[in-house]
């Protein structure tokens, strides 16, 4: 009897990618390869936004994407979901988010938007700069007016009113601590773990057949409804989620769980 096919997920930065210098492991390309090659499915399941998921990435081959925690899912190159909010009610959550203290960077499948108006924090600062030697284009949500988001994440301090940014975005968005003054936020009803689901009921694939990779805080849930969830090395907040710690992405981390657990 043949072995029942399975569906690998993998976050991107700190997974495949490191985020410092986007170095990608041969042992990573490798192994993602031979999944598939095995009659397998490699599928991304990123934070990203699908215009902020690049070439060095696609070029390594996957079945499927699910970008922006689960706002947008797409099976080869067809979308299957797309999650849009409202454009009034974007703005007006971006202007309540703005008068919290927050320093917020809005994300959408075709754009990314900064607050010309908010507060711009440290960790904001090294991201923009980040993107901005990458060539991806930050537009300021001002100057445009089909301004809207599939979802936005937020840098804080102890300027931020905390309290109230919650209060505000109760009801509307999902709030995910991903820990050094940094979170993100998702629409009710959207997260790696629905974007998962999804693909598995189209392609009919059960939760004890699929295995997950991540290294934040976001991908909790992503490895706690997969069948295996793997753990990055050093990922110490994730690590109460998973099955599995393997090694760091630099040392092939990848490769290393998929051998020791023999997951193909």
């Amino acid at each position: 009897m043949a072995a029942r096919q399975k569906m690998f997920f993998f976050d991107i930065d700190g997974t495949i990618q490191a985020e410092e210098d986007g170095y990608i492991p041969d042992s990573t390309i490798e192994a993602i390869r031979t999944i598939r090659e095995n009659g397998h499915m490699a599928v991304i399941n990123t934070g990203r936004v699908r215009m902020n998921v690049r070439e060095d990435i696609r070029s390594i081959g996957f079945d499927g994407y699910i970008y922006g925690c689960g706002t947008e899912i797409e099976i080869g190159k067809k979308c299957i979901f797309r999650n849009k909010i409202d454009p009034d009610l974007c703005k007006a959550l971006a202007n309540a988010v703005r008068s919290c203290g927050a320093a917020p960077l809005y994300e959408r499948s075709d754009a990314m938007f900064v607050d010309g108006k908010a507060r711009v924090l440290p960790g904001m600062e090294c991201l923009l700069e980040l993107y901005h030697k990458q060539g991806l284009e930050v537009k300021e949500m001002q100057k445009y007016s089909d301004f809207s988001y599939d979802k936005f994440v937020i840098w804080y301090d102890g300027e931020t009113d905390m309290s109230r940014f919650h209060r505000l975005l109760e009801g509307s968005f999902t709030y995910v601590n991903r820990g050094y003054g940094f979170a993100e936020l998702l629409p009710l009803g959207c997260t790696k773990a629905t974007g998962m689901q999804m693909m598995m009921d189209k392609m009919n694939i059960m939760a004890e057949d699929t295995v997950a990779f991540g290294d934040s805080l976001n991908d909790a849930d992503m490895l706690t409804v997969s069948g295996f969830g793997v753990a990055m090395g050093g990922a110490k907040l994730l690590y109460p989620y998973s099955d599995y710690i393997t090694k760091d992405l630099k040392k092939h981390g990848i490769a290393y769980a998929i051998k020791q657990n023999e997951l193909l």
